[in-house]
């Protein structure tokens, strides 16, 4: 790959989950905090692991804190690397932490983390697109809404030919910096939207949910859009 191919693919920016035990989550945002990650989304879940598994993990009890945080490539390594020594995430009962590329989210939140234009990030944006067509044909929407508006996202959605979607409940997090910037209130409860759809109608659904949902609306929504590259149980007319 050329040396300026590397530089622009480091730049692309990529979401990160981290699963870590719910009793970390102070230590968690310290880390977060220190990091300069200047928003992210956290939920909790009930793991399904046996005890005897959560044994061997060193993990004894089930309810975990799923983080949602968004940052650039380049930044990856050093975000792992802060990780594992604060939070041990590699050690026994340490949690899992990995990242996935990102196609679509609005423009403030890119603006934000690597002051670029609109108009190089869409390049990129599009050029990640060109190499995943013939790979790729389902997309991932995940959009963040406050509390209440929810529903209305799913209604939305389904009308204009989405499909079924997963709803959860969790909460935002982040800088001073960040609410300021685009004008959110943190820690607000939010709703988390989940919706599987074919890759050709992932602009229609973003630019219908943006308008009515997005950061300038009352419901101070964020929309985000990830590949994926092996499905099952999908039915084709979704």
């Amino acid at each position: 790959m050329p040396a300026e191919e590397q530089h622009e693919q480091m730049r692309r920016p990529r979401i990160m989950v981290s699963i870590t035990s719910a009793q970390r989550e102070k230590l968690l945002k310290k880390t977060f905090d220190a990091l300069q990650i200047p928003i992210f989304y956290q939920c909790r879940a009930l793991g399904t692991a046996p005890s005897e598994i959560l044994d061997i993990l060193g993990m004894r009890e089930s309810v975990r804190l799923i983080t949602i945080s968004f940052l650039p490539r380049f930044r990856v390594q050093t975000v792992f690397n802060k990780m594992e020594n604060e939070l041990s995430v590699k050690r026994r009962g340490g949690g899992i932490v990995f990242t996935v590329p990102i196609t679509g989210i609005q423009t403030p939140i890119f603006s934000m983390l690597n002051e670029e234009s609109k108009e190089k990030l869409e390049k990129r944006i599009e050029g990640d697109e060109i190499k995943m067509k013939d790979t790729c044909r389902y997309t991932l929407i995940w959009i963040s809404v406050t509390a209440g508006y929810g529903d209305d996202v799913v209604e939305t959605a389904r009308a204009i030919g989405a499909g079924g979607s997963t709803m959860l409940k969790g909460k935002r997090c982040g800088s001073e910096y960040a609410a300021e910037y685009l004008g959110i209130t943190l820690q607000a409860e939010q709703d988390f939207i989940l919706i599987v759809i074919p890759k050709e109608k992932k602009k229609e659904v973003m630019r219908t949910i943006g308008e009515r949902y997005g950061l300038n609306t009352p419901a101070h929504g964020l929309i985000v859009s990830m590949p994926i590259d092996e499905i099952m149980g999908l039915r084709p007319e979704q």
